[in-house]
């Protein structure tokens, strides 16, 4: 790795820190009147974060002349950036405001948030939005590929690939997961406490699995267009055969490379 890649991978890794702790935990630890605000430096931030890394990332201008190629303009390209960050905020903290239980103190969740059931609740209810995740993922990838496509020409995975979502996409995508969440832990639970650190988790892991260093999972299934359709693990693949993909971006049996 040269000391680019190097500056860049570190970059990418405060980049992710400032994601986990500045997500939800501090717009909701600071006064209700606020959070707002937190909240829209957070976006500046992360968009800030994406332009930087375009300017860095080799793979982010590979992903740029694939997705010109598939005959999407600068203009909806910037558009689906803006509506992307935004639908996601408001999904994911600045919907959450409205809670029954907002706190500023949520830094310090209560004995109930931190019981062994909520905990272990917690945590299957991660594993509950991945699969949430998967079904409609795999819907995309199978049945309405023109939907996913956008997001796929990015072959050469980097952080500003979480730009890349059609409108519709990424509502698709991400609805389920943070219904899942907030039903489980508001109407069964009654945690805040929770509803914040799962989407969290979420949204930051997510946000990871984008990165060219790291080389997770996702990152091995933009480069192949493998039938792998969950966020955190392979648990299994899919028919190759039906994924779809994989024929609508150009020149992919150049540049791509099974997986």
């Amino acid at each position: 790795m040269t000391i680019k890649n190097k500056g860049v991978a570190a970059f990418n890794a405060f980049s992710a820190f400032c994601m986990l702790i500045l997500n939800k935990p501090f717009a909701y630890g600071v006064p209700k009147k606020y959070a707002y605000f937190t909240e829209t430096a957070f976006i500046g931030w992360n968009i800030t974060i994406q332009l930087i890394d375009h300017f860095n990332s080799d793979n982010s201008n590979k992903n740029y002349k694939i997705v010109k190629a598939a005959g999407f303009s600068d203009a909806y390209i910037a558009f689906c950036a803006i509506f992307g960050h935004v639908i996601l905020s408001f999904l994911g903290t600045n919907d959450n405001m409205t809670l029954p239980h907002y706190s500023e103190d949520l830094w310090f969740p209560s004995k109930e948030d931190l019981s062994l059931k909520t905990i272990c609740t917690g945590i299957a209810l991660v594993f509950a939005t991945d699969w949430s995740f998967y079904f409609v993922h795999r819907i995309l990838h199978e049945r309405f590929p023109k939907i996913h496509l956008l997001h796929h020409c990015c072959v050469f995975s980097s952080l500003t690939t979480n730009l890349y979502f059609e409108p519709l996409d990424i509502m698709l995508e991400f609805l389920g997961p943070i219904i899942c969440i907030k039903m489980v832990s508001l109407y069964v639970f009654d945690s805040s406490w929770m509803v914040v650190m799962c989407t969290s988790i979420l949204q930051t892991f997510y946000y990871l699995s984008h990165d060219e260093y790291l080389n997770l999972v996702h990152t091995k299934h933009h480069r192949g267009c493998a039938p792998a359709y969950f966020i955190y693990s392979n648990y299994f693949y899919d028919d190759p055969e039906k994924e779809r993909i994989r024929k609508l971006i150009p020149n992919f049996s150049k540049i791509g490379k099974a997986d």
